[in-house]
């Protein structure tokens, strides 16, 4: 299998994500901004699912979770309609975007539909990996009596590890030419695991190359406004540990709620780069290995 261009790769998506900005403005603004427009209508009953979770009252976490699901649906689909357009958009199957993009067409739902069945082949092998290790962990302990073995435990770790590293490899191979093969091929999760055949590292190389950046962006503004999470000493049990993280994490929330009206800009900007970043990654090094 052809091999995927790292710098020029990298290169691209820059290129692609600051030089069209405006085009990708226009493919996923309308997507995005009724996007944000939901998560605006939900943030409080969100948060207070999450509170809910972290005080382990599994009773009210359900009932608002099934109350968000539908919500939460359609975020998903807003998601892909974005990714749809961008990536037609990097692909040169939209030269010239139109004021806005919103096509609920066979592409559409064959993009989501693959990404399904990629989640639920990820989930399969999780579930697959996780028996594995803990087998193995009882089959240790039985060998060695339940005593407390320095060895065992290593054994355990490395066969975890090994486990973990095998998922990841396989959402990589999956998951990364998936949008291009379904866009341009109408193909699906298999041509996209080929196609990563040999690439394993290049794309971690490469998306490490083009997200990092912004993301490092992303986490040093929300920093800057809202200040370090709590650092507790050493000698702070646990649960107040939780207690602070928590607590910061809901300053944070509020904060952002408050300042929406500096929050949702800066937030969808980011959002237009990284599908832009994103797409752009993708679409360049699948021409690459296909010749395309």
């Amino acid at each position: 299998m052809a091999k995927i261009p790292v710098g020029a790769t990298v290169a691209h998506a820059y290129r692609f994500a600051f030089g069209r900005f405006v085009d990708v403005l226009k493919v996923v603004w309308v997507a995005g901004v009724a996007a944000m427009v939901l998560g605006y209508l939900i943030q409080d009953r969100a948060l207070a699912m999450d509170d809910a979770v972290a005080a382990d009252q599994i009773a009210r976490a359900g009932q608002l979770f099934i109350f968000l699901l539908p919500f939460y649906l359609a975020a998903a689909l807003l998601f892909f309609l974005q990714l749809e357009g961008a990536t037609r958009l990097a692909l040169g199957l939209m030269p010239e975007p139109g004021p806005y993009y919103l096509r609920l067409g066979r592409p559409l739902w064959r993009l989501i539909g693959q990404h399904l069945l990629a989640l639920l082949i990820i989930a399969g092998l999780a579930v697959a990996a996780g028996l594995v290790v803990g087998l193995l962990g009882g089959g240790f302990t039985a060998v060695t009596e339940g005593e407390p073995d320095i060895g065992t435990g290593f054994a355990i770790i490395i066969a975890g590890l090994l486990a973990y590293g095998a998922l990841i490899y396989a959402a990589v191979r999956l998951f990364f030419f998936l949008a291009p093969v379904v866009i341009a091929e109408d193909a699906g999760a298999r041509r996209s695991w080929t196609l990563g055949g040999g690439n394993f590292w290049r794309i971690l190389g490469v998306q490490i190359a083009v997200m990092g950046p912004l993301l490092a962006v992303a986490v040093l503004l929300v920093l800057a406004f809202f200040g370090l999470p709590p650092m507790p000493d050493p000698a702070t049990d646990p649960e107040t540990a939780r207690q602070m993280g928590r607590a910061w994490e809901a300053s944070v929330n509020t904060g952002m709620v408050r300042h929406w009206y500096i929050v949702f800009p800066i937030s969808f900007v980011f959002s237009v780069l990284m599908f832009g970043l994103g797409c752009g990654t993708q679409a360049h090094a699948y021409r690459a290995v296909t010749g395309g």
